[in-house]
């Protein structure tokens, strides 16, 4: 009855947090910036799993694993994990990245359901990044933004090259959602914006106002 009684309560909080305003058709306000000039590097680990981007005031999720290669033990913060935005045939926010992964960050329930612990980090806050700030990690001149690489500061752990999720939709295309590439692709455009279906699987990295 009790592991009944939580995975409802991690379910109803999901959707809470989702009908709550976190689809994000509008961006949510800017975080506070930091007082001062950008003193020393502009990202830093913070040892927990997050990164700081000092010139923002925006706290990221750092990612784990390789690239290409699933672990064998599921973790919420793998590099090779994608979701949906919206569930089959809908456009509202009921997709595995709000029910799982956000779910996750922000309820923290066990992967059996059995319980909830505290939010990742200890911070119950996480949402998914607006076009404009998922934009602004782009780094072209990080050290692997050459071909077959991302652009992006390595301190954010591993980076799929290809789509993630912003909380951004596509104003007058409801279906649509913007998303970021990192990879370096001069045909199209890349790394920068492009639009993705809501229904569509991508990658994901969550952030946070650090202040």
């Amino acid at each position: 009855m009790r592991k009944t009684s939580l995975t409802l309560i991690a379910v109803c909080a999901a959707l809470l947090w989702a009908a709550a305003g976190y689809a994000q058709i509008e961006p949510p306000p800017m975080c506070p910036p930091p007082a001062g000039p950008l003193v020393g590097p502009r990202f830093q680990d913070n040892g927990n799993g997050t990164v700081t981007d000092n010139q923002t005031g925006l706290m990221w999720e750092q990612k784990t694993g390789v690239v290409g290669v699933k672990p064998k033990t599921p973790n919420i913060h793998d590099v090779n994990n994608n979701y949906s935005w919206s569930g089959l045939l809908s456009t509202d926010p009921d997709g595995t990245v709000f029910a799982n992964f956000l779910g996750t960050l922000d309820f923290n329930q066990s992967s059996d359901g059995s319980s909830i612990t505290g939010c990742f980090a200890n911070y119950c806050d996480w949402r998914l990044p607006t076009s404009v700030e998922l934009q602004g990690i782009i780094d072209k001149t990080a050290p692997g933004c050459g071909p077959g690489g991302t652009c992006i500061d390595p301190t954010f752990g591993p980076t799929q090259r290809r789509a993630y999720w912003s909380g951004t939709t596509v104003e007058d295309e409801n279906s649509f959602v913007w998303d970021v590439h990192f990879e370096l692709s001069r045909g199209l455009n890349f790394p920068g914006l492009a639009q993705g279906f809501k229904t569509s699987n991508f990658a994901v990295r969550a952030v946070r106002c650090s202040q």
